[in-house]
């Protein structure tokens, strides 16, 4: 090839590369890589030159990015992460590998077993008993991340958890070490997920109610320990909100458990529709999309029972035709307003306070259940703030 012809040839092939990192608008698509079902929620990103840009993909696993990239990040809890150059981008089309596998799908029949219901009323009543019938220190690891247009927020932390009152399911933890990695000098602490995690834990949301709005169907395709059976539910009402979980149906404990829930269900069971309906009448507020998801795997530690760990999604979209200034401020205050996020617990072995951990009781934190909607007094949005105020360690990523 001659030099000149060897010269154009280079100035084209670096024109087509950067044609292809700054790119157009692309129509992305990301499936599962076993099923090729559409994987929603999942946020794609990427960072050049200090800048922060992402989508995050439809209920048909579809998104439109419309940013350059030499790298490109596509995340989502349940699946491994990938790192995508402009040229292995075929077909506009991303796999994404599961991080745990599924037994099969479970056929919905028309009957239940009618043992089901008398084996899950037994275990709401020895419940109490086997999980966190212990007061004990167990350590913990805890990590969120939050994704928002040009915006990225991750919080870890660790330390001790203790369950301080089974009954009214009360947690405190005390910190001994947390990071914040951000885009910007952002120094707020976000516990949210974590207290999402802990009070929408599967044991405790079943109950006699869970039973009777719920049907359940024995998967036989599941293949356990002697006396281990994993159940598929449906709300009656609601398809939306479904799942499954594997119950040891002689020791009556749940082994780990997935469950799902679109708008329609998080609205009922999360949300007050009268605090719903002043809002929409002061604000416009409304609820536009609102799904979660969460697996959490179960352990004993002294003879008690307790979540080991567990995965946690949540993704919100809202409308508000007036913005409530004094909402806002205390977003600012709190850290509040990401849309799209994801957690991760870990509740490990039995811990000890050092004597000048046991001396600093100001260092524990108490972690009220989470609320959506509702009016607070002072005092608890100081607390709130407080919660949102731990000391960490901040590292710009950039």
């Amino acid at each position: 090839m001659k030099k000149e012809n060897y010269a154009k040839f280079l100035i084209a092939l670096f024109f087509a590369y950067f044609d292809c990192m700054v790119g157009t608008a692309q129509n992305i698509e990301v499936l599962d890589a076993y099923s090729f079902e559409p994987v929603k929620h999942a946020s794609i990103w990427t960072k050049d030159n200090g800048k922060f840009h992402s989508a995050i993909t439809d209920e048909h696993g579809k998104a439109k990015i419309n940013f350059k990239f030499k790298e490109l990040n596509i995340t989502h809890i349940n699946y491994e992460k990938r790192k995508l150059k402009p040229a292995e981008l075929q077909n506009n089309r991303i796999l994404l590998t599961p991080r745990y596998h599924l037994a099969a799908v479970v056929t919905v029949k028309s009957q239940e077993p009618k043992w089901i219901r008398k084996k899950l009323k037994e275990f709401v009543k020895r419940k109490k008993r086997i999980y966190h019938n212990v007061k004990q220190l167990l350590k913990y690891y805890y990590s969120t991340q939050s994704i928002a247009g040009s915006s990225y927020y991750k919080f870890d932390s660790q330390g001790v958890m203790e369950q301080i009152s089974p009954k009214k399911s009360m947690y405190e933890i005390t910190q001994r070490q947390g990071w914040i990695t951000s885009m910007d000098t952002t120094r707020l602490t976000d516990l949210t997920n974590l207290r999402r995690i802990l009070y929408e834990d599967f044991v405790y949301c079943l109950d006699n109610d869970f039973i009777s709005s719920h049907r359940f169907f024995v998967n036989d395709e599941y293949q356990g320990k002697l006396g281990e059976v994993e159940l598929a539910f449906r709300s009656k009402k609601d398809f939306t909100d479904k799942g499954r979980f594997v119950i040891d149906t002689t020791r009556y404990i749940i082994i780990r458990c997935n469950r799902t829930m679109d708008t329609k269900a998080n609205k009922k069971e999360k949300a007050s529709s009268i605090m719903l309906s002043i809002a929409k009448a002061i604000s416009g507020y409304k609820i536009l999309n609102w799904e979660t998801e969460q697996r959490t795997v179960y352990t004993e530690t002294a003879g008690s029972w307790h979540i080991a760990e567990s995965d946690y999604k949540f993704f919100m979209k809202t409308h508000e035709a007036s913005a409530d200034t004094a909402e806002a401020n205390f977003d600012r205050e709190t850290g509040g307003g990401f849309s799209n996020m994801e957690a991760t617990l870990k509740i490990g072995e039995p811990d000890t306070l050092t004597p000048q951990e046991e001396a600093d009781t100001i260092s524990w934190r108490r972690l009220p259940y989470p609320w959506y909607l509702k009016y607070n007094s002072d005092a608890e949005r100081a607390y709130e703030i407080r919660l949102s105020h731990l000391p960490a360690v901040v590292r710009i990523d950039n």
